[in-house]
């Protein structure tokens, strides 16, 4: 028979290994950033957002160090501080247990997510796609959200600090969203998967 302590160690391993396997995906997450996804204005925006981080800080460290070790240690923190904010980190928890959410608690997150697109003139529409769009949400699911930007660099640039605002929200809320921006519909369209679906939020058109 098996001593408790032996049960307990054996229920407590899967947890440690969706840890561990979360860190290792983390450390990906934070080299990549989902850019390799991302169309070309949200792209564009990350790395334009990176660089000017990247300066500011390498503009106070060099204060204190050399202008070469200034730029690669603020290139380093500022892609970091870009990771904390606008990567996603609690939507890639989701995929690892480590996120729980209420009943409803989707439904009712997209619902205000839509209504703060609904009022920035630089987006066409929002709209969820994966387990919502289908009514499978559970309580380990993220909220996947879609945004199709109208065109003009303004439009642009607005519609991307949206998707960093709703991104910095939702790790202030601990809530799971994986938000990407688009520039057309095709573009939209031609990264679902061959079964997914869009359930369009208020905003659109």
């Amino acid at each position: 028979m098996k001593s408790r302590s032996s049960s307990a160690q054996g229920r407590a391993a899967p947890s440690i290994g969706r840890l561990l396997n979360f860190v290792v995906a983390a450390g990906g997450h934070w080299l990549f950033q989902s850019m390799l996804y991302m169309d070309r204005s949200e792209r564009r925006f990350k790395l334009a957002l990176d660089v000017l981080l990247a300066v500011v800080f390498a503009l106070v460290l060099s204060i204190w160090m050399v202008w070469p070790a200034a730029i690669v240690v603020g290139l380093v923190l500022a892609h970091t501080v870009n990771f904390i904010f606008n990567a996603q980190i609690c939507a890639l928890g989701a995929n690892y247990g480590l996120v729980h959410l209420a009943p409803g608690q989707l439904t009712t997150y997209a619902q205000a997510l839509g209504s703060r697109a609904q009022q920035n003139p630089a987006i066409v529409y929002a709209a969820v796609c994966g387990s919502l769009a289908h009514d499978a949400g559970r309580s380990d699911s993220d909220l996947d959200v879609r945004i199709l930007r109208r065109p003009g660099l303004i439009n642009g640039l607005r519609a991307g600090w949206f998707i960093l605002a709703e991104r910095s929200r939702a790790l202030f809320n601990w809530f799971p969203l994986d938000i990407y921006l688009f520039d057309s519909d095709e573009a939209v369209r031609a990264k679902l998967k061959s079964h997914e679906a869009l359930t369009y939020l208020p905003s659109r058109e």
